[in-house]
């Protein structure tokens, strides 16, 4: 007997299933965020002791504020996303569930319509409420976890933002002269700078910004490619609000905005770009290992997948192109922006840029000033060309046109990309265009 027929309907929120349930969830999530802090009061960064006045990877200048403060990525990337699915649930709950009369005696009749029927079962709200718990869980936990682990690593790394000189301050910074930066061996330096300043500067990886933005950002997006997805197929719509493109530029959103937060710690030269790209993974992994784990695979949500033969997905070959092209299209635009807004400088970037100094006899003492007082002299065309080499659009170490995290990046963005597009729009968009209302009704029997 399918669940829409039982004599007692499965929406109907049941408080004695599922308070223990909510009580021991919010209890751990209590006691998850009360280890967070404890973390963050308590443990200190490791200390890397030996560190250079000449090394130029920790010799940028600090910025006074935030392009975008860590209470924006809690805003945009926590509490936004759940008011949305808590008005979506709100809405649906009103609009179709209370139109209904659970002890009417023609309840069942009208609840085998067949709209209402695929609404209930395919849009995954059975029981709003519950619904909507489960997405708050799932974005609390997630974000407490990715916290969690975030800071852990930080403080057990250690390793020193591109800013650390400047926190740290030390005798002999801030000046030209190349013997007085030279005449300070790493062990003799000391930071003279705020012992509070100083410890921020030890904690560059991964990006804690770049984590938690991606963990939201993927659950969101896997929330509203779940609940479109499900709406078009049931309905069998065509309209663009449900097509898998417009679902992709949806998803696209939140998943750009975070791609952004994590760019701006770079261009602001807080974290390296590994620190960003770590806490990327991080929070991609973490964020769509609690959306499969703790959103689907409950029972009362969980879905059926579709399985697509050989000779139903001859007949929808064409799909191939046009998913073909929409991925190519969008890792283009991908890795152009990526590219403009980290601006990170090719490994012959000297080469191109011929500065005053540049192939002398003393040239790497050029290397040791400031980069101020480096003025380029070569072809602009060349020069610009020069700053596009994070992420590779292609795939050239040895050439010396790409840093191999470049060309590590460009393969991660172009198998993330590929596969969305595979997995979206191909095999989903098929599913959608070959089963009628005939076979769906059947597949909904069979759950």
């Amino acid at each position: 007997m399918s669940t829409l027929d039982s004599p007692t309907p499965n929406w109907k929120f049941n408080v004695k299933n599922h308070v223990l349930y909510y009580l021991f969830t919010y209890l751990f999530m209590f006691l998850l965020a009360i280890l967070n802090v404890l973390v963050l009061v308590f443990v200190k960064p490791f200390e890397r002791s030996e560190f250079s006045l000449t090394d130029l990877s920790i010799s940028h200048r600090v910025h006074n504020s935030d392009l975008v403060h860590f209470s924006v990525v809690i805003v945009v990337f926590t509490l936004i996303p759940i008011l949305i699915v808590a008005t979506f649930c709100l809405l649906w709950y009103f609009k179709v569930i209370k139109n209904f009369d659970v002890q009417s005696s023609n309840f069942h009749s009208e609840i085998k319509n067949k709209n209402l029927q695929r609404s209930l079962r395919y849009l995954l709200l059975n029981d709003p409420l519950h619904h909507f718990q489960l997405f708050f869980q799932t974005m609390i936990m997630s974000q407490l976890f990715t916290l969690l682990i975030t800071t852990l690593l930080k403080l057990s790394v250690g390793r020193l933002r591109p800013d650390f000189l400047d926190r740290c301050n030390p005798e002999g910074w801030n000046t030209t002269d190349i013997s007085v930066l030279t005449s300070f061996p790493p062990p003799l330096l000391t930071c003279r700078g705020d012992p509070a300043i100083i410890n921020e500067g030890r904690v560059s990886f991964p990006s804690g910004h770049a984590s938690s933005s991606f963990t939201g950002a993927f659950v969101w997006a896997a929330w509203i490619f779940l609940v479109l997805h499900r709406a078009r197929c049931d309905f069998s719509s065509k309209d663009f609000f449900f097509s898998v493109w417009f679902k992709a530029f949806l998803a696209m959103i939140p998943l750009s905005y975070a791609s952004y937060i994590g760019i701006s710690r770079i261009e602001q030269m807080v974290h390296h770009p590994t620190d960003v790209i770590a806490g990327a993974v991080i929070g991609a992994f973490i964020g769509l290992f609690f959306f499969y784990f703790v959103f689907l695979e409950d029972k009362e949500i969980r879905v059926r997948n579709e399985v697509v033969s050989e000779a139903e997905r001859e007949r929808i070959m064409n799909t191939q192109d046009t998913t073909l092209t929409y991925a190519q299209l969008v890792n283009s635009f991908v890795t152009h922006f990526l590219k403009i807004s980290v601006g990170e400088l090719r490994p012959d970037f000297l080469d191109r840029c011929k500065p005053e100094g540049w192939k002398t006899p003393n040239a790497t003492l050029v290397s040791y000033f400031p980069t101020p007082f480096l003025n380029c002299t070569g072809d602009p065309g060349v020069i610009k060309e020069g700053r596009l080499s994070f992420p590779s659009g292609h795939a050239r170490i040895q050439q010396n046109i790409h840093h191999p995290i470049d060309v590590v990046s460009g393969v991660l963005i172009g198998v993330v990309i590929g596969y969305i597009s595979f997995y979206f729009g191909f095999i989903h968009l098929s599913v959608c265009e070959i089963k009628s209302h005939e076979d769906l009704e059947n597949q909904q029997e069979e759950c």
